[in-house]
C-alpha cells in the first residue's frame, strides 16, 4: 500500500508491504509538476490585503457595541488572534474571508497556479481548526462567521452564544455556512 504526500520540491510515499511498518521514501519531484510559488507582483499584492480593521470585521465589532457586550478586538496572547474576544463570555470570534479560508459558498479557486492555491487555502483551513481547538482547549467557546454572513444571521449567533454562556452552557460551536 502506498499513500502518497506532496510537498515543494519532493514527494514522500509511506509504503507498507505485508504486515511490515510503515518507512518514509523520498521522492525527487520533477520541476514541470511542483507547484510554482506566485510571481513577485501577486505577493506584493498579497502582502497589502488587509488583516485587521476589515468590512466584515468592523461590522462585527459594530454588532457587539449595539448588543452592549464588553469585547477587545485582535487579542494577540490567545491561538490564532482572534478577530474579537468577548472575555466576560469566553467567546472568541472570527471572521473570516470567504476566499482566503475556502468558504464553500462563495470561493472561487484562481485560474493560475490552482496546485499552489488548493495548498494554500487547506493550510489555511487546517490552520482555523487547529487554532480553534487550542482555543477550546482554553476554555473558550469559538464562533467562526465568514465575511458573507448578514447582520441578521451574525447577531443571532452572538445573541445566541452570550444568552449560552450566561446560563452556564457551552455552545455548540461551528463554522457558519
Amino acid at each position: 500500500m502506498y499513500q502518497l504526500y506532496v510537498r515543494s520540491h519532493c514527494c514522500q510515499v509511506l509504503a507498507a508491504h505485508r504486515g511490515q511498518p510503515r518507512r518514509n521514501i523520498f521522492v525527487e519531484v520533477p520541476r514541470k509538476f511542483r507547484p510554482l510559488k506566485p510571481a513577485p507582483e501577486v505577493s506584493a499584492r498579497m502582502r497589502r490585503v488587509a488583516t485587521k480593521g476589515t468590512k466584515p470585521e468592523l461590522r462585527v465589532r459594530r454588532i457587539v457595541r449595539q448588543m452592549g457586550v464588553k469585547h477587545t478586538a485582535r487579542t494577540t496572547g490567545l491561538p490564532g488572534r482572534p478577530d474579537l474576544v468577548l472575555p466576560d463570555h469566553n467567546i472568541a470570534v472570527f471572521v473570516h474571508g470567504c476566499f482566503w479560508h475556502g468558504c464553500p459558498r462563495c470561493f472561487v479557486e484562481p485560474k493560475r497556479n490552482r496546485q499552489w492555491w488548493r495548498q494554500k487555502i487547506a493550510n489555511n483551513r487546517r490552520r482555523d481548526r487547529r487554532k480553534a481547538d487550542q482555543l477550546r482547549r482554553l476554555g473558550y467557546s469559538v464562533i467562526t462567521l465568514m465575511e458573507h454572513d448578514s447582520d441578521e444571521r451574525v447577531l443571532n449567533r452572538l445573541q445566541k452564544s452570550t444568552a449560552h454562556c450566561r446560563s452556564g452552557h457551552r455552545v455548540a460551536t461551528h463554522r457558519a455556512q
